[in-house]
């Protein structure tokens, strides 16, 4: 994989694609192999000592980020903290047998940690195009869309994706638009566990899903509006993604 091969193949077939390896010489994602202790090392060397705001959910919740039971509000809190308190947060919960559900999300990686583009740079894009940080345990980002291009890297743990195409919308049963936990719309449906008696049409959806299982170095492209969610499957979970959205290349892909 190379960017010519990304510009010219893989963004005008205007589909997900899983970049197997891509970032496997970061130095991040090596530390991420090692072990997560390996990796918490390597990435408090980058705390600058802001504050972020992190998810924390009970255990019952079982690490699914969601509404509460009358949609009216969320089933977790909010609070502001250090990366590396949140890192050793993680470290210290992994054998727990029910911690409380933690999550970083989206934080912009030059606000926070800048010197951490300097050794881990993305092969296929502008280095004006940063990234963000996703930092977590054993969690479910339900299906949601992007209205920009994504490509998302696994740094440590491993990451379960399920895509679904703009056109299973419909099928998808999406919750309240005006108030979401985290930005973007989202399904209702469980992935983890799919109530098809509830979700009767989610059937549909799940003909044309498709699934990845990433581990440390492994890259997926997410093309705009098509649907994915996420099963962060280990105890500490490092996620590096890319958002950017250019009219030009939206163009060629239309």
């Amino acid at each position: 994989m190379d960017r010519g091969i990304f510009e010219n193949e893989i963004m005008p077939a205007n589909r997900p694609a899983v970049l197997k390896g891509l970032l496997r010489n970061w130095p991040a994602v090596q530390a991420g192999r090692q072990s997560p202790t390996s990796v918490v090392i390597y990435l408090k060397r980058f705390d600058t000592g802001g504050t972020v705001n992190a998810y924390v959910g009970r255990p019952e919740i079982k690490g699914r980020f969601f509404y509460s039971d009358d949609f009216q509000g969320f089933n977790f809190d909010s609070l502001d903290v250090s990366i590396s308190t949140a890192l050793d947060t993680l470290v210290s919960l992994a054998e727990a047998p029910e911690p409380p559900a933690i999550a970083l999300q989206a934080i912009e990686v030059p606000n926070i940690m800048p010197s951490f583009l300097g050794d881990n740079a993305m092969p296929l894009l502008d280095s004006n195009i940063a990234p963000r940080i996703w930092i977590s345990n054993q969690s479910m980002v339900a299906a949601h869309f992007d209205v920009n291009y994504n490509i998302a890297c696994v740094v440590s743990g491993s990451r379960k994706f399920t895509v679904f195409p703009p056109d299973q919308v419909g099928n998808l049963y999406v919750g309240p638009l005006l108030k979401t936990p985290g930005g973007p719309p989202i399904s209702t449906v469980d992935l983890r566990n799919p109530d098809l008696e509830r979700f009767p049409r989610f059937a549909q959806a799940l003909e044309s899903g498709q699934e990845a299982l990433l581990g440390p170095g492994d890259a997926i492209y997410i093309p705009i509006l098509w649907w994915h969610g996420v099963e962060s499957l280990d105890p500490l979970n490092v996620l590096v993604n890319y958002w950017w959205n250019d009219t030009l290349e939206i163009r060629q892909v239309r």
